[in-house]
């Protein structure tokens, strides 16, 4: 196998596409908000991208059958508007630090060849703490659209900070090659899969491109995930009652002791 190996499905003529990246990450956010994305506008697939980079081990679904980890791009053909779109979403980033700059530069010189001109990265920032509304932070590669970002609510850090993945990566390799870019992060743990920021870093997205979709896919996860927190706080705090009572009673027997 070649290092990187994409083969094309279909060849699809596109209008100036806009590349939107939605590889695992941090919360999977940026993964969760593509996979929505392909689902709500029917995005067909027509590239496959496998790699030796990938880990070296195979997917077994719930029926037994295995299938090799992979990214997949997308597009869809946008009747209303200048641009269509190209959705890279898949399985993995890469092992290595090598290998997170070939992955990254591969995806952006398929891009580039259909006249690619901007590029948007999806990713979750991790605070260590879940939050119904998380905010979402921004990073670009022009300062005109860093306005256009704030319009929407993006926050943006001061100081140097660092975009770990492909979610930096692709906006610094596709600058080089004459592409505008931005990054959406959502406010996240880290720990946990977070469909609640996916969908608010999704409503910017679609907002900066004009498009409507339905969320509820999202929705559904996350109300889903909420119950799930929910039993294990429960769980926990029952849990610590009955350790504060175990030691309630120890100190009493040893009361007892000495009387």
């Amino acid at each position: 196998m070649q290092p990187i190996q994409i083969t094309f499905k279909k060849r699809p003529r596109l209008k100036k596409p806009i590349l939107v990246e939605g590889l695992p990450g941090v919360g999977l956010v940026g993964r969760l908000a593509a996979e929505q994305l392909v689902n709500e506008l029917d995005a067909q697939p027509f590239a496959v991208m496998r790699s030796c980079y990938f880990p070296p081990q195979v997917i077994v679904d719930d029926r037994g059958e295995i299938s090799m980890f992979e990214n997949t791009f997308y597009y869809w053909k946008n009747k209303k508007g200048k641009n269509d779109l190209i959705i890279l979403m898949g399985d993995h980033q890469g092992l290595s630090a090598d290998s997170h700059y070939e992955v990254s530069e591969a995806a952006v010189k398929l891009a580039y060849k259909y006249n690619t001109k901007m590029l948007y990265t999806l990713g979750g920032f991790g605070t260590g703490r879940m939050t119904k509304k998380p905010r979402i932070f921004g990073a670009v590669t022009d300062q005109k659209l860093k306005k256009q970002l704030e319009k929407q609510g993006v926050l943006f850090k001061g100081g140097p900070t660092f975009i770990v993945g492909a979610a930096g990566l692709m906006l610094g390799i596709g600058k080089e090659y004459g592409m505008k870019g931005a990054c959406l992060m959502g406010e996240t743990h880290g720990a946990y899969a977070d469909p609640n920021s996916a969908e608010h870093v999704l409503k910017v997205l679609t907002n900066l491109i004009k498009i409507k979709i339905s969320y509820a896919g999202l929705e559904k996860m996350a109300k889903e995930i909420d119950k799930e927190f929910e039993k294990i706080k429960k769980a926990q705090e029952k849990q610590n009652k009955e350790l504060l009572r175990g030691k309630e009673l120890s100190t009493m027997d040893r009361m007892a002791y000495f009387r």
